[in-house]
C-alpha cells in the first residue's frame, strides 16, 4: 500500500504551494490575516511553550533544543492520530506555519514524529525545483 504523502512548508510561500496544487493546512496557533485554509491548530505549540522558547533565545531563531522537543511532543502526541484522520481527507496537503527555517520550527518535529510512529504516512518539507530558479547575480 502506498503511503499517504504530506508536505510541510511556511506561509510566505502560500501562493506557490497553491499553484503547485497543494492544499494548505495551518498547524500554527494563528493563521495570517486574510488567508483561508484548513486549520489544525491542536498541532501548534502552546502559547506557553512559544513564549518560553522565544524568551530563552531572544527571537526563537536557532535550532530547537531537547527541552522544546520533549515539551512539544508531549503536547501533541494525543492529538496526532485524530489530526491525521482529518488531514488525509485533503488532496496534496501541506502543513504550514510561520518559521522559514524548518530546523527552527515545530513542523520538523511533527514530521519526524509522524514518520517514526505512523508508517502509513510520509511527511517531508516541500522543496521547490531548483532548476526553475533564475540567477540574478551581476
Amino acid at each position: 500500500m502506498d503511503k499517504f504523502k504530506i508536505k510541510t512548508g511556511y506561509f510566505a510561500n502560500l501562493d506557490k504551494y497553491i499553484e503547485e496544487g497543494l492544499t494548505p493546512i495551518s498547524i500554527a496557533r494563528f493563521t495570517p490575516q486574510g488567508i483561508s485554509c484548513v486549520k489544525v491548530s491542536n498541532l501548534a505549540p502552546s502559547e506557553k511553550l512559544l513564549i518560553s522558547f522565544k524568551g530563552r533565545t531572544g527571537t526563537g531563531s536557532h535550532p530547537l533544543d531537547d527541552d522544546y522537543e520533549k515539551e512539544y511532543l508531549s503536547q501533541i502526541k494525543p492529538q496526532v492520530k485524530f489530526a491525521l484522520e482529518k488531514i488525509k481527507h485533503y488532496k496534496n496537503p501541506i502543513l504550514l506555519c510561520f518559521e522559514a527555517n524548518k530546523d527552527e520550527c515545530h513542523r520538523t518535529l511533527l514530521a519526524n514524529y509522524i514518520n517514526e510512529n505512523f508508517p502509513e504516512y510520509e511527511v517531508e518539507e516541500y522543496e521547490f525545483d531548483k532548476s526553475e530558479e533564475k540567477d540574478i547575480s551581476l
